[in-house]
């Protein structure tokens, strides 16, 4: 009976008060046997709330057939904390519409069906596109972007049928799903990273909900940081650190300007600060949802208790790939890559430092197999590349069963 379900939430108003600061990320906490939701604004610090009668109740109008992928995220007793009031998910009149066809012929079994049951006066092409980047349709379909890709076609196909709802063809033979009704297939396309279907979500949700932008970077990541956030220690001594940056802002302080941010790595979300001349110099790096990997002291925090960050160095993941990293392993097996190419679209680069001009590059290690023997052959200064995203796609295209990594260790 569950099955093809399409799920999400509605807000209703219980009250009316003032704002105040909010997180990043939702804080989850239990509550009683519903879900509630307290509306938070922009500009005040957290530390700064003041009393705020204005609630947010979520009233449960349609739920997922598989939400058990979000019951690390929310469950049926759980309060939220969401980023900003008034907060809403889609119109009432569209919640409506959904319900009422659900109600009246059961659980949607695609986004055809969905698009052709549902009422679409009361529902446009933005909603639908919403809770598909929301993860409503994530029961149905998991691939968002074949479901995005087909919404056109879907409202096409709910317009054929509406048109040829009493007509029939020669050979339907009464079947409601002959030719005249027979659901095309979903547009093909490439499912979304991890990045972008969360950045999506909470474009669409206002936080992330379906998972972690640490997630994608987690393996790697890992293999050179190996200290997470919740195993900190209050120590004098520079310590590596990766998280996602969050909630920065840049303030005027007694020395200067000086950043302010979260880092989040799942394990803990941790106060950090960069001085005027980090912050100048890293500009680029240092922004909400980028993934940062630091160099940093930890320092008791008078305000929480606990520690924050004080940023000394800060590396992009190419970056930190040039600077941790050994080599690039390559499997060969038969035939050679392609490395001039590679060299060619993806040059060592040189910046300023105040050491000098320093080159940023990754050497090249073959791992060669043939058949009863294997060899490892070192290449030369001429094969060193820039390990961005884009060149460990090329050298995974080319190598044996796409084995090319970096070795860390």
């Amino acid at each position: 009976e569950s099955v093809g379900r399409l799920g999400f939430l509605k807000l209703t108003t219980l009250g009316t008060g003032r704002p105040y600061g909010f997180p990043h990320f939702p804080e989850i906490h239990h509550r009683r046997n519903r879900l509630d939701a307290r509306a938070l604004g922009a500009g005040q610090s957290r530390r700064n709330r003041v009393d705020d009668d204005r609630i947010w109740s979520f009233e449960e109008s349609l739920w997922t057939a598989d939400a058990a992928h979000y019951e690390e995220s929310v469950d049926d007793e759980c309060l939220m904390v969401l980023p900003t009031p008034p907060f809403v998910f889609t119109g009432q009149q569209a919640i409506e519409a959904i319900v009422a066809a659900r109600e009246s012929g059961g659980p949607f079994t695609s986004l055809y069906d969905f698009c052709r049951r549902v009422d679409r006066s009361r529902l446009n092409k933005r909603t639908v596109e919403a809770l598909v980047k929301a993860g409503a349709f994530d029961a149905i379909e998991r691939n968002r972007a074949a479901l995005v890709a087909s919404i056109d076609r879907a409202y096409e196909f709910a317009q054929a049928c509406e048109a040829n709802a009493h007509q029939g063809g020669l050979f339907d033979g009464g079947d409601d799903h002959g030719s005249s009704t027979q659901e095309p297939e979903l547009v093909r396309a490439l499912p979304w990273g991890i990045k972008e279907r969360l950045t999506l979500e909470k474009t669409a949700v206002g936080f992330y909900l379906s998972g972690h932008l640490f997630d994608e970077v987690e393996r790697e990541v890992r293999q050179f940081v190996k200290r997470r956030l919740d195993e900190l220690m209050d120590s004098r001594e520079p310590q590596l650190l990766a998280g996602i940056v969050s909630d920065f802002r840049v303030i005027n302080g007694q020395r200067g300007r000086l950043a302010l941010f979260k880092l989040d790595d799942k394990s803990q979300v941790i106060e950090a600060s960069a001085d005027e001349g980090l912050f100048t110099a890293q500009r680029h790096l240092l922004r909400d949802d980028e993934l940062v990997i630091v160099m940093a002291r930890a320092q008791p925090d008078r305000f929480s208790g606990g520690l924050r960050l004080q940023v000394q160095q800060v590396w992009d993941l190419t970056q930190a790939r040039c600077r941790f990293g050994k080599f690039l392993r390559v499997e060969v097996n038969g035939q050679a890559p392609d490395i001039a190419r590679v060299v060619r679209e993806h040059p060592v680069r040189t910046e300023a430092s105040e050491q000098g001009e320093l080159s940023r590059g990754l050497g090249v290690r073959l791992h060669v197999l043939r058949e009863g023997a294997q060899a490892e052959l070192q290449l030369g200064e001429g094969a060193r590349f820039y390990p961005s995203d884009a060149a460990l796609a090329t050298w995974m295209a080319q190598a044996h069963n796409g084995q090319a990594r970096i070795v860390y260790d």
